[in-house]
């Protein structure tokens, strides 16, 4: 028998081989992944997480447990839900605080899968926190005391960078009245929503962040310079209602943190621009890329399989 018609076989049974191992392997952006949860263990996992009592971003960090009844933290369903009653004083949250430290350009996704709630406020965030006084926010809530419709919800974000007069550490604002928030914006007006809605933080590691929601096949948008580098931070998952008579039940599902940066496929540069992920390449509309890398390096290995084969068709009609 030749010897190519002999080596041609195990050539393209190799190149099958690889085809298949290729395929088969993770998402990159898996590979990448340097913190997650999936909330699925029936309990939360207090090796990675602190359960507090916070303000985040405004200088009153962890603080004793409120008089019940307060939010709370589980696990149901494998999903985490932060779910109760809100303070006599505003804003304060039940919040999961990571106990790992992180650096670097990341990219932050969360799921909210359920938000409802009733009274004036109600709302539940993600936060990347550098000190207790530095914070950046991303979170979906509801304002019936600004006179929002019944069922409209905000796409926010937000920049914090100092803290209330009177904490702890916290230094003395211009006329005492502090300066909580820097900065702020929205990503698309309030409006109806459906669930569950993706949410990401992009880092670049130096002063930028890009915040994205994907909400029924839309993405939205938003991106903030910082006045300064965030060298080290924090998770924070947080639900709260603003007073003592409001209420939250908040859901949350499939957190991870990535290093680099992977912004949603599609995303566009503005505000108010939606996306329509049914109008993109099949292989684009998944998160970070998709299937794209995967799809040129099938198309790579379909050529090297149709190489071998036109080889040993040339060979075998050039020895008749």
């Amino acid at each position: 028998m030749d010897t190519f018609a002999r080596v041609w076989p195990l050539a393209a049974a190799a190149a099958v081989a690889l085809a298949v191992a290729f395929l088969a392997r993770p998402d990159p952006a898996w590979s990448q992944s340097i913190f997650e949860d999936n909330f699925d263990d029936g309990v939360i996992d207090t090796s990675i997480w602190s359960v507090e009592v916070a303000r985040p971003g405004y200088g009153i960090w962890k603080l004793p447990e409120l008089s019940p009844p307060f939010t709370q933290a589980t696990e149901e369903g494998g999903e985490l839900r932060l779910a109760g009653n809100g303070h006599d004083y505003f804003d304060y949250t039940r919040a999961l605080v990571s106990k790992q430290t992180f650096s670097g350009s990341s990219t932050l996704e969360v799921d909210l899968t359920s938000l409802s709630g009733s009274g004036t406020q109600w709302g539940a965030d993600v936060f990347i926190v550098k000190d207790d006084f530095t914070a950046i926010q991303v979170g979906q809530n509801v304002h019936y005391w600004q006179g929002w419709p019944a069922g409209y919800y905000r796409f926010g974000w937000g920049s914090r960078e100092s803290c209330i007069d009177g904490a702890p550490g916290c230094p003395t604002s211009p006329g005492g009245l502090g300066t909580p928030e820097i900065a702020a914006g929205e990503a698309k007006a309030p409006g109806p929503i459906s669930f569950p809605i993706k949410r990401w933080i992009v880092y670049d590691g130096n002063t930028q962040f890009r915040f994205y929601w994907d909400m029924g096949g839309q993405i939205y948008e938003a991106t903030h310079n910082a006045p300064e580098v965030y060298d080290h931070y924090r998770i924070v998952l947080d639900a709260g209602a603003r007073l003592g008579g409001d209420s939250v039940d908040a859901r949350l599902d499939n957190l991870k943190l990535l290093a680099g940066e992977h912004p949603p496929a599609g995303s566009v540069g503005g505000i108010l621009e939606p996306v329509d992920l049914a109008q993109l390449p099949p292989d684009a509309a998944g998160s970070g890329g998709g299937n794209a890398p995967y799809a040129a390096g099938a198309a790579a290995i379909g050529g090297l399989l149709a190489l071998t084969a036109g080889a040993w068709y040339t060979r075998r009609r050039w020895l008749r």
